[in-house]
């Protein structure tokens, strides 16, 4: 019997719960890529004083991801029809992880435009995929989506929120 993931065109049980489960790990990723778009504008104000940077910086750190990301997704959202969407996600997580630690770890504007960029390739790699995946099957295709594109919203409610608490410096 086909999974969730492995692009069934019907099922006998739509509404499973691993199904339900993948939805909602497809949808905290979703949420965790947009979070990591947002957090960078949001913590400028500290990172530019860290690492000397200024607005064009800022600009092009944010570009370069938006470029990497709709690049890849063309290519990966290609690659994950042919060989599976589940050999497209896991290295997809894995390597944004990775990338999203070691651009904490960056030292300068160049250590930290590369690792954006590389951060941008993963997205662009999970994101089509993910959304993809939470399509299938057909009669969940709405409560799906809503499911991914609302962890979006909430987890930016959330940082809005938590930086509102905060203290101004």
């Amino acid at each position: 019997m086909a999974t969730f993931l492995s692009d069934p065109i019907t099922q006998k049980n739509p509404t499973s719960k691993y199904e339900a489960k993948a939805v909602a790990l497809l949808g905290l990723g979703f949420g965790l890529l947009a979070l990591d778009r947002w957090s960078l504008a949001t913590l400028f104000p500290e990172i530019s004083k860290d690492l000397h940077l200024n607005h064009q910086d800022l600009g092009n750190l944010t570009g370069i991801l938006a470029i990497a990301w709709g690049i890849t997704a063309i290519v990966v959202g290609r690659a994950a029809d042919h060989f599976g969407r589940r050999k497209v996600l896991l290295p997809a997580v894995i390597g944004f992880s990775l990338m999203a630690g070691f651009a904490g770890l960056a030292t300068g504007f160049l250590a930290l435009y590369l690792m954006r960029m590389l951060m941008g390739v993963f997205e662009g790699a999970y994101a089509p995929v993910s959304i993809a995946a939470t399509t299938r099957p057909r009669s969940l295709k709405g409560a799906g989506l809503t499911s991914v594109f609302s962890s979006v919203v909430l987890r930016s409610l959330a940082l809005a929120l938590d930086r509102l608490s905060r203290p101004s410096s």
